[in-house]
């Protein structure tokens, strides 16, 4: 299994931040790597959505729960996609008068030999700037007034 994290401080209160998690979709549409996200179904504890992301190469769907923990913890699973397993975490916690999101991704390309070298060489990059990149569109939309 591998692991992706990244951080961000966003200045802004942690309910305006968690709001926007909890609306995948409002993300989409400023990412380069994420091309569209469909909500499926929604309630008060979860977001199930159809996510495309990809490369100008090659574009893979997912589909996601996020299951919703508020004010603090969103978890989010892969329930079918290209990888053998995608689940994590945001995690939001009050910090100098705004919020410092940690996404935590863990993942496995059910490869074990190849996934650890291409891991090692690429895949955990890859996450990891669409990680960060998710993070920054989050960051700039819960700072100003969308």
């Amino acid at each position: 299994m591998l692991k992706a994290e990244s951080s961000v401080f966003i200045d802004a209160p942690r309910k305006k931040v968690f709001d926007l998690l909890a609306h995948p979709e409002l993300l989409a549409g400023h990412m380069d790597t994420v091309h569209a996200v469909s909500v499926i179904s929604r309630n008060t504890n979860s977001v199930l959505t159809e996510t495309v992301a990809g490369t100008d190469h090659r574009d893979t769907t997912f589909i996601l729960e996020s299951r919703l923990f508020p004010p603090g913890r969103i978890d989010i699973r892969q329930l079918k996609g290209e990888l053998r397993r995608l689940r994590g975490s945001d995690r939001l916690e009050e910090e100098n008068g705004g919020t410092r999101v940690t996404e935590t991704l863990e993942f496995d390309i059910g490869l074990p030999f190849f996934g650890d070298l291409v891991g090692n060489m690429g895949i955990r990059q890859l996450i990891q700037q669409q990680s960060q990149e998710r993070l920054n569109v989050l960051k700039r939309l819960a700072e100003t007034d969308m």
